[in-house]
């Protein structure tokens, strides 16, 4: 008695702290008296209940009813047979994922005794079909599933014989069709039941209950194939002449099979008996359960995802009925048993459930002196405490059917109340608050800003919380900012929390982590999140983030195929390749992106852009032309004035072999004597090289791109572009250059792509390679592509190649790879990484000479003789190329101290050298080496500096 006085206190004092409400409680009366049998819910929380309405012409009805999660009711059906206008009734329920309810039970038949009745409703509890076994005498069902398919598995019993009974599984199709029966009848003349079926991913069927042999009954579990083949039987027999009975039946996520039923023990009483077989039918372990040597009982069972089994039922204890809850781990240990006695009354479980957390909820009839039997519905943890206790009472005698927790926690009874009434209680009672979301800071952003730390915070339970939220952020693992905030928020409100702001300022990559303290809460698992955001680092000289690609209605990022080409110095437009069709058109002076008509598959194949796509533009006519690669020879041409697409007929020429375009590929547009060509190349392992004659629709076949020292064809990574009189071709993975004379249609070699890079890394030409050509500058640039940041210039000119500064790898660690391009525009490159980015960037000269003009700008208050002497100071190289000696020639006005100062394309100063100058022309000799590439000079006189860049050569 002390000991229940404290579990009682203890029951009261959880109730009291996890706030357990009555959602709404629902009465379905009738003019009839009506009972419930069954019931189930779906993922919307929508609640089914399957039982009998008692009209007084027609005896008892299949009665169905359903609510919804807020406890309305939305529809009910009914049967009856009119032929027979006798008695129905629903033994078992179940929903497919289309939400179709499927209902089983008896009817009388027309003619005949009880049939096996199943119909299937649509989700408005609209009959789909229906359908009736009738056998030669009394036939039952006890349990209905369906599998993945739709299709229907009912199984029961049937007095096939006229005196006993056998075993019937039947499986209807999903438009109804009556795909097998099957029947198992044991050796003796005796009663033979099946009492539960499911169903595995497989859409093999489990079947069990029990078969009497020689005056005892076993239990007798069958594993059909959906074919309805019997792959094997397993048998259960405790003792000789002894009721044994298989009752329930459930799958773990492993598909193995779990029956529990009762067994006799040798003193006359039932214990609850358990079987674990693997899906080859080999018994893994049985259990046995006594409490008290009275009778143990099983109502209902399930599994959970870590392979455990709970079972709900009863115990005895020589006057009355307990509740009673077994948990048993996937070896068949025991981890617990717990029971409850409401004041040495009857209390008996029915109903068992989990929820996403691990708790179980038991559900079941308790006997009170004052009200006769209640709803009970007991908490527990997984560990098996219990956590509350809630008791629904009212006069007269109330029973439990069943109980389900929804997707959201709440817990759902079904059960009788007196008078011949349907009760239905929903209880809301999580304690729970949570993350739902880091607002910022997020993305990345400048160094030298201020970000406010926010998050968006749900209180998920079901009464008014108070707790606090907590925002932390690290970088390389110090925390460099933690701030608590006390919050107040209703049930189910949402609120977004603002923390003090905070100022960055090192470029690096940091951490967030928003985190709620909510004394009791219980589901931890989102009581935190956690992101990222990148403050960037200054940028290299020359280069700029601009606006991302549009991710487009796929979301994808640039790939094998991504190309740029600049029109009319304003626009530049994209593919983004990766097997889309989609393209994209950059506003250079607003700075921002637009989706434009997507190139179209062509009449007989649904081809997209992939490698070897590549554009040009032909100015003249406003016109864009394009290949699409992906194993294609499609041939088409975009009408920048229109937003539209036409394909050109004759394609692109097959060749030699019959190639067609995948890698490796190129397009580069020509006016020459009035004549307008776009030059080809095919690449795709091959060195073809066309060209197309724009108003003649024709293609002319040209000198193939040299063997080169490599003696290989172009490969991924290879392309073409026009720079002056020639169109230059970069051979991938041989670094090799060649320059093809219009005039003369003859190749020549050119100085390859330097193969080691300044940090003294090899790296070859690889997928990703692009070119581009500034005819102001006279210069070509190029991308290494193969996974590098390398980035160079070649000066047609000297034959000369200069490594330029890098792309910038961040924000996420990406260089440059398949799908990487260039264009130019305007004095500016414009650049797509690809390997799987958005990312598109500008170079820009103008850019790093304002940097290095900054950095080194001449001091206000110098004299103005010194300013004079600036502003008329030259100076040059000699000789150009060097190799480690050079003068430096100049001219001053008057004797003056000079100071040079050389910096590389990144402003990192190189060397740095004083001398007294003479008046006149003079020279001094320089001893360090140079090599090729841009750097940036300054001179110093005085307070005074003159600044200029200078290309060296080899």
């Amino acid at each position: 008695m002390n000991w229940f006085k404290f579990s009682l206190f203890l029951s009261l004092f959880n109730l009291l702290f996890s706030q357990v409400d009555t959602a709404w409680v629902r009465v379905y009366h009738s003019l009839y008296p009506v009972r419930a049998t069954v019931f189930k819910m779906d993922a919307l929380g929508n609640i089914y209940i399957g039982g009998a309405i008692g009209r007084n012409e027609t005896k008892e009805d299949f009665l169905i009813l359903k609510y919804n999660r807020n406890g309305n009711l939305i529809d009910s059906a009914f049967f009856n047979n009119p032929q027979a206008n006798d008695s129905e009734m629903i033994t078992d329920l179940a929903l497919d994922a289309s939400g179709n309810l499927y209902v089983t039970g008896w009817s009388k038949g027309s003619g005949t005794r009880s049939d096996i009745l199943t119909i299937k409703y649509n989700n408005n509890l609209d009959t789909l079909w229906t359908r009736r076994f009738a056998g030669d005498s009394f036939d039952y069902p006890s349990a209905i599933a369906v599998d993945s398919s739709g299709n229907v598995l009912v199984t029961g019993m049937t007095q096939k014989r006229g005196i006993d009974y056998d075993y019937l599984t039947i499986k209807y199709g999903f438009n109804g069709d009556s795909l097998w029966k099957r029947y198992y009848a044991g050796s003796d003349s005796a009663n033979d039941s099946a009492s539960a079926i499911a169903v595995d991913k497989s859409g093999n069927i489990y079947v069990t209950g029990y078969i009497s042999h020689n005056g005892s009954e076993d239990f007798l579990t069958i594993k059909y194939n959906p074919n309805g083949e019997t792959i094997w039987t397993r048998r259960y027999n405790r003792a000789s002449g002894r009721e044994d009975k298989g009752l329930f039946l459930d799958l773990d996520q492993l598909g193995n099979i779990f029956v529990v039923g009762y067994t006799e023990a040798g003193n006359g009483f039932f214990d609850i008996g358990m079987i674990k077989y693997n899906p080859n039918g080999e018994t893994l372990w049985i259990r046995n359960y006594n409490r008290s040597n009275d009778d143990d009982l099983p109502r209902r069972i399930v599994t959970d995802g870590q392979g455990n089994l709970y079972v709900a039922g009863s115990s005895w204890d020589g006057s009355n009925e307990d509740f009673l809850i077994l948990k048993y781990d996937g070896d068949g240990n025991r981890l617990w048993d717990l029971s409850y006695d409401n004041q040495n009354n009857r209390d008996y479980a029915v109903g068992l459930s989990l929820d996403q957390w691990g708790n179980i909820y038991v559900g079941g009839s308790s006997y009170a002196p004052s009200s006769d039997f209640d709803f009970l519905l007991v908490k527990y943890s997984s560990a098996g405490n219990r956590e509350w206790l809630k008791r629904y009472t009212r006069t007269g005698r109330d029973e439990l059917v069943g109980i389900q927790v929804d997707n959201s926690g709440d817990i759902v009874l079904v059960g009788n109340f007196a008078g011949g009434d349907i009760g239905i209680i929903k209880y809301h009672q999580i304690k729970d608050v949570g993350v739902d979301s880091i607002l910022s800071p997020t993305g990345e952003f400048d160094p030298y800003t201020t970000r406010i730390p926010k998050a968006r915070i749900i209180n998920y339970g079901g009464t008014t919380e108070r707790f606090t939220t907590e925002f932390k952020i690290d970088r390389k693992g110090e925390i460099i900012y933690q701030k608590r905030i006390d919050t107040l928020l209703s049930s189910l409100d949402t609120i977004e929390i603002s923390f003090p702001g905070v100022l960055f300022t090192v470029g690096d990559t940091y951490t967030t982590k928003c985190s709620t303290f909510l004394p009791g809460d219980e589901n931890p698992i989102n009581n935190f999140k956690t992101g990222s955001f990148l403050v960037r680092p200054p940028t290299p000289a020359g280069w700029v983030m601009k606006p991302y690609l549009l991710p487009g209605p796929n979301q994808k990022s640039v790939k094998y195929g991504g190309s740029l080409v600049a029109v009319r110095g304003q626009y530049i437009y994209a593919f983004k390749g990766n097997n889309t069709n989609e393209f994209l058109m950059y506003h250079i002076a607003g700075d921002s992106w637009t989706m434009k008509c997507t190139i179209p598959y062509a009449p007989d194949f649904r081809k997209k852009v992939k490698g070897g796509a590549a554009l040009t533009y032909d100015g003249t006519d406003s016109v864009i032309y394009a290949i699409k690669g992906g194993n294609t020879l499609e041939f088409w041409k975009y009408f920048t004035n229109h937003d539209t697409w036409h394909q050109i007929e004759k394609g692109l020429p097959p060749g030699y072999y019959g190639r067609k375009v995948k890698y490796g590929s190129g397009l580069a547009y020509l006016r020459q004597g009035g004549m307008r060509y776009i030059y080809f190349l095919k690449g795709s392992r091959t060195r073809e090289f066309y060209r197309y004659h724009i108003e003649g629709d024709s293609w002319i076949t040209l000198p193939d791109v040299p063997l080169g020292e490599s003696q290989r064809d172009c490969k991924a990574g290879s392309g073409i572009v026009r720079a002056g009189n020639y169109i230059y071709c970069v051979k991938s993975y041989y670094n090799e250059f060649f320059a093809y004379d219009y005039n003369n249609d003859t190749w020549q070699t050119r100085r390859p792509v330097p193969l080691v890079n300044s940090a003294g890394k090899k790296r070859r030409v690889k997928d990703g390679a692009a070119l581009t050509y500034d005819g102001t500058k006279k210069i070509i640039y190029l991308f290494k592509g193969g996974n590098t940041d390398e980035f160079w210039g070649y000066f047609p000119e000297a034959d000369t190649w200069i490594e330029l500064p890098p792309i910038p790898t961040y924000p996420y660690n990406k260089k440059v790879k398949s799908g990487g391009a260039l264009a130019q525009a305007g004095g500016k490159v414009y650049a797509l990484k690809g390997n799987r980015t958005l990312e598109f960037w500008m170079f820009s000269w103008d850019t790093t000479d304002k940097r290095f003009l900054e950095e080194i700008a001449e001091d206000e208050s110098e004299e103005r003789p010194a300013k004079e002497i600036i502003n008329n100071f030259n100076f040059s190289i000699f000789p150009n190329p060097n190799s480690g000696k050079f003068f430096l020639f100049y001219s001053l006005p008057r004797n003056e101290e000079l100071v040079l100062k050389v910096y590389d394309p990144i402003g990192r100063l190189f060397q740095k050298t004083e001398r007294k100058g003479r008046a006149g022309s003079d020279c001094f000799l320089l001893h360090f080496p140079l090599p090729p590439g841009l750097y940036f000079m300054e001179i110093q006189i005085g307070k005074g500096s003159s600044f200029t860049k200078k290309i060296i050569i080899k």
